[in-house]
């Protein structure tokens, strides 16, 4: 199907059997305000989408009972998703040949709608404790009353852009004032598989029901990092597997690092230049031999500009 629908409202039916379906094999447009309703047990996107005006966008109804197969990154709703009596939906939404779906849980009885905008989203002052949030997209939530929502992300997101680590990742909404976090827990990526979250492909869901009428646009961010240098006062190399090096917390942070640890009378007994990898397993300079159960100074350079930034003991136990 290839349509432009220009009438302000138009309803697309479908059979009430159990048995129907829909298949999309080329796009359909909708003009503004136009409404495509699909009242069959399965709408299956092939390799076509559905497609509406970004400024003025039409809307594409699931009734209950509803549910649809084969979105893509070419093949989705660009749109506003519209759901009435769904207790859980997964939204087929993208925009732009990027497919970033929604869904929404454990809310019976309810009328929501969705959509993904690869746009940037609204400028708002961020709550503290956040470091960025996602530049170039957001997904806009209009419901009636609170809902569990997850958001999925693919490799086209750039999560990269916002961390390096998965487990810093969080979704925030916006107040209309300002950038909030919304506590939230990765999960499995239930948009297509049952792997669990990367920073290529993946699932954020909200712990609680969400106030969509505080709420109502949604997108990733990441928290503050924490570049604070923290030292391991002790570790235990008995190869045991557990705590056998000497750790220092973001470390990886200063290449150019040099950290130097005496034994009690001053002798130099480890070195390590131009970084250091969380790898000293308390032996001796060459790694011959181990060194005593004993405390022992350390001084680390952070620049190697020749000024001693941190210093203190640790603690070689067995």
């Amino acid at each position: 199907m290839n349509v432009l629908y220009p009438i302000a409202l138009f309803f697309f039916l479908i059979s009430h059997s159990i048995f129907s379906q829909i298949a999309f094999y080329d796009n359909v447009f909708l003009a503004e305000e136009g409404t495509l309703g699909i009242f069959t047990s399965e709408a299956r996107f092939i390799a076509g989408g559905i497609r509406t005006d970004d400024a003025r966008p039409g809307i594409t109804y699931f009734a209950p009972n509803t549910q649809w197969t084969g979105a893509t990154h070419t093949a989705h709703v660009e749109g506003y998703v519209w759901i009435t009596d769904h207790s859980d939906f997964d939204f087929p939404v993208g925009h732009e040949e990027i497919f970033q779906p929604m869904a929404v849980h454990n809310s019976p009885n309810s009328s929501i709608a969705g959509r993904f905008v690869h746009l940037t989203p609204p400028v708002a002052p961020i709550e503290s404790g956040i470091g960025k949030i996602a530049q170039n997209y957001f997904w806009e939530v209009i419901g009636d009353v609170p809902a569990q929502l997850s958001f999925g992300w693919t490799s086209l997101s750039n999560l990269s852009e916002l961390t390096d680590d998965i487990e810093n990742l969080i979704l925030v909404g916006h107040n209309g004032n300002q950038w909030k976090i919304i506590p939230s827990q990765l999960n499995t990526n239930f948009f297509g598989d049952a792997a669990a979250s990367t920073l290529n492909a993946g699932a954020i869901t909200a712990l609680d029901k969400v106030d969509l009428n505080t709420y109502s646009r949604f997108t990733l961010g990441s928290v503050v990092k924490d570049t604070r240098i923290q030292v391991s006062e002790a570790f235990t190399p008995n190869g045991d597997g557990i705590n056998d090096t000497w750790h220092i917390r973001n470390i990886d942070l200063y290449p150019n690092a040099n950290i130097r640890v005496f034994n009690r009378w001053g002798s130099r007994i480890f070195e390590a230049k131009n970084g250091y990898e969380n790898d000293w397993n308390g032996h001796f300079a060459e790694k011959r031999n181990p060194l005593p159960s004993a405390p022992y100074f350390y001084q680390i350079d952070l620049e190697s500009d020749g000024e001693v930034d941190i210093e203190g003991w640790l603690y070689i136990n067995y």
